[in-house]
This record gives C-alpha cells, sequence and structure tokens, in this order.
C-alpha cells in the first residue's frame, strides 16, 4: 500500500499538533505536567505487528477504543498499565494518589474522561488545520492483557488490508510518574483524499 508523501508529511505535522494541544489539555485537567512525544509513524506489515505483539509479555492493562469520524477515519487507542490507571482516577478526582486500589466504575470513568480529552484535541487540529469534519466517537473501555486490547486495535483498524499506518506516541505524567501510549491508524482509502487540502 502506497502512501502519497505529501499527504503523510502533513497528517504527521497535524499529529504532532494535536499532541502538544492534548499535553496542555490534560496537564491542565490532572492540574500535572503531561509531556507527550511522538514514537514512530510508519507503515508497517499487519502480520509481522501481531507476530511481534504476541511475543512480549503479557501486561495487564487498561484501554480506550475510539473512532475519528467525519470526512477522515482514524481508528484511536489510549493505553495504559492498570496500576498506573488507578494514579490517573486518583488525579481526576483530586485525591491522594494510591487512594484508588481496585478497577471500579471511577476507573473506567477516568480513563474514558482522558480518551476523550486527546481524541478531541485530536478531532479539533485535524478539523481547523484541514477545514474538515472530524469528531470522536463514544470510547469502548477495555481491561484485559496488553497483547489483547492491541490485537482487537489492529483488527478493527484494518480488517482487510495487510499493511497499515501506524503512529504511536508516549507520555508521561511527572506528578505520579505514569507512562501511557496513544496509537493512531489512519485508513489509507479515508485519509488520502486529504491531498486536496494539502498546499
Amino acid at each position: 500500500m502506497r502512501l502519497e508523501p505529501d499527504v503523510k508529511k502533513a497528517v504527521d505535522f497535524t499529529i504532532e499538533l494535536s499532541i502538544d494541544k492534548a499535553s496542555a489539555v490534560l496537564s491542565k485537567t490532572l492540574k500535572a505536567g503531561a509531556k507527550i512525544e511522538l514514537e514512530r509513524t510508519e507503515v508497517v506489515e499487519l502480520s509481522k505487528l501481531t507476530e511481534d505483539l504476541m511475543s512480549q509479555n503479557k501486561e495487564d492493562m487498561v484501554g480506550a477504543l475510539i473512532t475519528l469520524e467525519g470526512d477522515v477515519l482514524i481508528k484511536f487507542l489510549f493505553l495504559i498499565r492498570t496500576e498506573d490507571a488507578f494514579a490517573f482516577t486518583d488525579m481526576m478526582l483530586r485525591r491522594a494518589v494510591g487512594s484508588t486500589q481496585k478497577m471500579g466504575p471511577y476507573t473506567k470513568s477516568a480513563i474514558q474522561e482522558v480518551g476523550n480529552i486527546l481524541a478531541s484535541a485530536l478531532s479539533n487540529v485535524f478539523s481547523k488545520n484541514f477545514g474538515i469534519s472530524v469528531w470522536p466517537s463514544t470510547p469502548v473501555m477495555f481491561h484485559d492483557f496488553m497483547d489483547s486490547i492491541f490485537s482487537t486495535f489492529l483488527m478493527e483498524s484494518a480488517p482487510l488490508d495487510d499493511m497499515i499506518w501506524l503512529i504511536e506516541t508516549k507520555f508521561f505524567v511527572v506528578k505520579a510518574q505514569v507512562e501511557c501510549a496513544m496509537f493512531l491508524v489512519p485508513s489509507f482509502k479515508n485519509i488520502e483524499h486529504l491531498r486536496n487540502f494539502v498546499s
């Protein structure tokens, strides 16, 4: 699958702008510094990616899967270790980190909210930069092993293709020493029409 260089460059730039916006919004929400960095953006072979994933150690994770819909189609996954999700919950609820000790409705709600914040930042920057209509779906929550959640994300992102455009970011919340990840898979077919908006 070939991706036009000008389209990829424009979308990568938009993702970087989105990351900056998401960092600011998330920091304000958590009242703690949140640093988000672009880790990689590349077209990869789905079968190889899945094989590498299955060989990794299993970790208990919480994920929020969101679809950015409208003039573009992008699958979005916010992924965090379960113990770190508890810390996020405490920060969102403005209580001492360590108060939450088990998975419950507050943690699910907190991770949904973080997913919404990040996806909305991405949608807003795409809309502004390209003059298109983009909006996030309601988050679908997962609490499972990392390989299981990520496999579901990949299958939903590219059910018929063996090549996907994977964008990975990592971010760190200093106050609670929390590390998280955000993954995006734009649809090749759907994203290509953005060349009309690339100057």
